[in-house]
């Protein structure tokens, strides 16, 4: 396995994968049972990698505003997501706990939901003038059926969303 080229943002494990987002603008897929590592090039760095409850898509927050969708066997872009601001600081995008949305924070301190299928603007935002910086981290309740949401800032104020 070759060594990262720059620094990890993120990591997210499904059974013997390990998955790492990085600086350089790469997401890898270390296979552990395999000994195999496999590199996705997203050319822009990436903040954060989250995956999917099947474990099959990956989802990767980068440095313009973006994040991507990918299937995670073949590195295929499945779905692209804009409108939130993420070009300074790093914002973590995840999934809830169904696979039916997709949601990041932003630097203008709002919360933002995608459908995960469609293309195009953000079906939701949460928290206009809640948050007074960047809403750097967020946690959706793993569990199917529960609709709750935290969400923390750069001051380090955390919300709860329910």
């Amino acid at each position: 396995m070759e060594p990262f080229g720059d620094s990890v943002t993120s990591v997210a494990v499904h059974e013997a994968a390990i998955i790492a987002g990085s600086v350089d603008g790469t997401v890898r897929t270390f296979d552990v049972r395999r000994g195999e590592m496999f590199t996705e090039h997203l050319h822009q760095p990436v903040c954060s990698v989250a995956l999917s409850h099947d474990g099959n898509c990956v989802l990767a927050s980068r440095l313009d505003s973006r994040l991507l969708l990918l299937e995670r066997s073949s590195g295929e872009v499945l779905n692209e997501y804009a409108g939130h601001t993420n070009t300074q600081y790093k914002i973590q995008g995840a999934l809830t706990n169904t696979d039916a949305h997709v949601l990041s924070g932003s630097e203008d301190g709002r919360v933002f939901f995608w459908d995960l299928v469609e293309s195009g603007a953000p079906v939701h935002t949460l928290g206009a003038g809640v948050h007074a910086g960047p809403v750097s981290s967020l946690a959706y309740h793993p569990k199917a059926g529960e609709h709750a949401l935290i969400t923390s800032d750069h001051s380090g104020k955390i919300r709860v969303w329910r």
